[in-house]
């Protein structure tokens, strides 16, 4: 007996329901794994930005300390904070484009950078950053005998986030 006029049967809807549930789950895992790739992709470009500009900062020789016996040796990770408090700190010297904001708090000498960065606002709530922590020693005095300097451990804070878009 052949039946008229039904077009679609039971089994037919059934499957094609769970062909339907199967392709939507499908893609929202494929939205889900991209969103995820991206957001790695993007905090890893910001964590590579970050080191950049802390290991440009302390391993600079306009800032780093010079060695008494030696004027052309440099101490990495002893900085002349005098130097860094004449304005000589620019995003550029760190290492970083345009698409990068940065705030460097250097707070055993008082020093911001830029000028009225303030670390407990910026950046924005919603905007993802990595601040890299550096252990340091400074001083003012130039050159340095170490050991036997007058220098100081401190930390040093470098935070990196993107810029908003122009």
């Amino acid at each position: 007996m052949r039946p008229r006029g039904q077009l679609f049967t039971l089994d037919f809807l059934t499957a094609m329901g769970l062909f339907i549930l199967a392709t939507g789950l499908l893609l929202v895992n494929l939205e889900a794994r991209d969103y995820r790739y991206q957001q790695e992709r993007n905090q890893n470009e910001l964590r590579m930005a970050a080191e950049r500009a802390s290991d440009l900062l302390v391993a600079n020789p306009n800032w780093a300390c010079e060695d008494a016996s030696d004027t052309t040796h440099r101490y990495p990770n002893c900085l002349r904070s005098d130097r860094l408090q004449a304005g000589e700190l620019t995003k550029q010297r760190l290492g970083l484009t345009d698409a990068f904001e940065v705030g460097v708090d250097f707070s055993a000498i008082g020093y911001q950078y830029p000028a009225g960065y303030n670390p407990a606002t910026t950046p924005t709530a919603n905007q993802d950053y990595v601040e890299i922590e550096r252990r340091i020693v400074h001083t003012n005095q130039n050159p340095v005998t170490l050991p036997g300097s007058a220098v100081t451990p401190a930390t040093l804070r470098v935070r990196v986030w993107r810029g908003t878009a122009p």
